[in-house]
């Protein structure tokens, strides 16, 4: 059995390199169900030819979407890892996407060259007790965190409003997603609290008792695991 350290006692925090779990990211993280795609097309936010830039796009999974439904899209990442698999994939399906090595502090478009920005989404209530246990949280502060999974992003309305954008509409829905047991362990070790918060041995011991978990708790195949989707869309003023 593994040594925990005490929720009180001071911790170090380790900066996040989500380059470190580009791997499984690119594997395991699937990004919105066709159903996002659809309702966004529906109500005319994405259609061909429009101009979407996708800051913080990872593994370029909601770039590469978008692409396929005849978008111009640019998309930017601070990791040059997680980019490498991006180009990977948008070969695979046989997309074009234009990605930027940098943070969302550094882009530099032109006024206009834009027509939308997509930003940079939870996970069964064992896996973030585990991943807060990992961590040393509090129950207050765990359920704080809970907050962020259920609709709950206050801050994003609060940001278009102070800079004066116009038009603001959102929706958010859920749809169960089926996971196998090992595909849901890559999915949890490629979020953010796990795989590049953690040691790759950390990350190790965090796989084995999230594996244990599933086999004592969740036996039923596939695990169906809910996916919760919260989109907004405003209109700069001009």
């Amino acid at each position: 059995m593994s040594e925990r350290r005490p929720p009180t006692e001071p911790r170090v925090q380790r900066q996040i390199d989500w380059g470190t779990t580009a791997s499984d990211y690119a594997q395991f993280r699937h990004g919105f169900p066709e159903s996002f795609y659809t309702r966004i097309a529906s109500a005319d936010l994405i259609r061909p030819s429009i101009r979407v830039l996708d800051v913080g796009t990872g593994t370029g999974t909601m770039a590469r979407r978008l692409a396929q439904r005849g978008c111009e899209v640019s998309a930017l990442d601070v990791s040059s890892s997680m980019l490498a698999q991006a180009k990977r994939l948008d070969r695979e399906s046989g997309v074009t996407v234009r990605y930027i090595n940098c943070s969302a502090e550094e882009i530099a478009f032109a006024n206009a060259s834009l027509d939308m920005i997509a930003l940079p989404r939870n996970v069964v209530e064992a896996s973030v007790e585990l991943m807060a246990r990992f961590h040393g949280l509090t129950e207050e502060q765990l359920e704080r965190g809970r907050h962020r999974g259920n609709f709950n992003w206050p801050f994003w309305l609060d940001d278009l409003i102070a800079a004066r954008f116009r038009n603001i509409e959102c929706f958010s829905y859920e749809e169960e997603l089926p996971y196998s047991p090992v595909a849901f362990r890559g999915r949890i070790r490629a979020s953010r609290a796990v795989g590049p918060a953690f040691s790759a041995e950390r990350v190790a011991e965090f796989d084995r008792e999230m594996e244990s978990i599933l086999e004592r708790h969740f036996p039923t195949q596939p695990l169906m695991i809910p996916h919760r989707i919260f989109a907004l869309a405003a209109v700069a003023r001009d």
